[in-house]
């Protein structure tokens, strides 16, 4: 959806780069039965220009299924955003209490083996989805990871998917609250899924191969959800991708 949104002010905007995202809500999946097609329609608006940034509103709508499966009348809002575009920034100032320091780390970490029979044992992740490569370990409220970041043809009959921004480093940044919880709670048999962002900032696109330090740290916990910040930093100290009070809900299967 963020992808989406992101092309779609491009095609507004197309001498300008997205440069973050703001107030992203997951309000519904799109739902599309075996062997079915669903339209989706976008909207996408100028909401302000400021300085060297123009902000634009999008939206994704389908129309509402009936129990039966049958096309109703009504447009069901899915997700929605603000894209911020300009010029890419640096990023290594916030947020202030990052970077997480290792001497910190109380859990054992994880390597490679280990991280990818956690996500065989523990959630439905195939192929490109298992983007954490490591953990070093946790603290309260802390954890600290890595990932080595992977082109991906995402698309039938494209030699190299050219995406507008890194999703799947994105991905892992949600994902880290995940592994939060399985590290320092076995018995958690709950999924956290993505319900809201704040604010996503990003600096540059990752490179084929690149490793990647990740670390995300617990601004809230409640009986609904988590609310999260985390950031992704280069081997040279540079931060990537910032993430601000991104808002995982509570799931049972």
């Amino acid at each position: 959806a963020l992808e989406t949104f992101m092309e779609a002010s491009r095609i507004l905007y197309p001498y300008l780069e997205p440069v973050g995202v703001m107030d992203a809500k997951f309000l519904d999946i799109v739902a599309c039965p075996p062997d079915s097609a669903r339209q989706a329609h976008i909207r996408c608006t100028r909401v302000v220009s400021k300085g060297s940034e123009t902000v634009c509103e999008a939206t994704l709508e389908t129309q509402e299924i009936s129990p039966t499966g049958r096309l109703m009348d009504r447009m069901n809002s899915n997700y929605r955003a603000l894209i911020a575009l300009g010029r890419p920034r640096v990023l290594d100032r916030f947020p202030e209490d990052f970077p997480i320091l290792p001497e910190k780390l109380e859990t054992r970490p994880m390597d490679n083996n280990e991280v990818l029979r956690k996500y065989a044992e523990k959630t439905h992740m195939q192929g490109r989805y298992r983007v954490i490569e490591s953990l070093d370990g946790t603290i309260q409220g802390l954890i600290r990871g890595h990932i080595v970041y992977r082109d991906t043809n995402d698309f039938s009959g494209s030699i190299r998917t050219k995406y507008q921004y890194c999703p799947y480093l994105l991905e892992a940044l949600m994902q880290l609250v995940n592994f939060y919880i399985l590290m320092r709670d076995t018995h958690e048999d709950r999924t956290l899924i993505p319900y809201g962002i704040g604010e996503v900032r990003f600096s540059r696109k990752c490179l084929d191969g690149e490793r990647i330090k990740i670390e995300g740290r617990m601004r809230k916990q409640d009986q609904e959800g988590i609310t999260w910040s985390s950031r992704a930093v280069d081997l040279s100290g540079s931060v990537i991708m910032v993430v601000k009070d991104l808002k995982m809900r509570w799931f049972s299967k």
